[in-house]
């Protein structure tokens, strides 16, 4: 039995790339996140997380339906926190060896990381694709996915 066809056919399935729809439902998740900045605004970064947390358990649709809204939903809250932590921090690129040591703002900044981007990987949404539906621009935003990548995850 030949099977290189249906390999080259799940090859072909595997790379595709992500539909229209999959980055409406991006964007939907990165709008939601909206309703949520008021606790931010007041420094509660625990009541930011946890509205996070509760328009992500409220996501509508399937399991992938939920983790490409949870995509946006916690790409967007990053890049607030990251904001926020840059200006307390003083510093876009602070040196972290240690998750703990960073102050609190940076340290949420890298738990929304977390829950948005080993999500957006697995569904291949492109960095590019995902900064777009922000409205930011893939090239200022590259460097930020390269630093948040390389910290420490402990």
């Amino acid at each position: 039995m030949n099977l290189r066809p249906l390999l080259i056919l799940l090859a072909c399935l595997y790379a595709a790339p992500v539909s229209a729809a999959d980055m409406a439902v991006v964007a939907t998740g990165a709008k939601a996140s909206e309703g949520c900045i008021d606790p931010l605004a007041k420094g509660d970064l625990k009541g930011f997380e946890g509205c996070l947390q509760k328009l992500a358990a409220a996501a509508p649709g399937a399991a992938e339906a939920k983790s490409t809204y949870g995509v946006g939903l916690y790409f967007q809250a990053w890049t607030l926190a990251n904001s926020l932590a840059a200006s307390v921090d003083n510093d876009l690129f602070p040196d972290i060896k240690k998750r703990s040591a960073a102050k609190p703002e940076r340290q949420m900044a890298m738990r929304l990381f977390d829950k948005f981007r080993p999500a957006q990987k697995k569904l291949k949404i492109k960095d590019d694709d995902l900064a777009k539906t922000a409205g930011i621009d893939p090239a200022a935003l590259k460097p930020y996915f390269e630093y948040y990548d390389k910290l420490p995850k402990k």
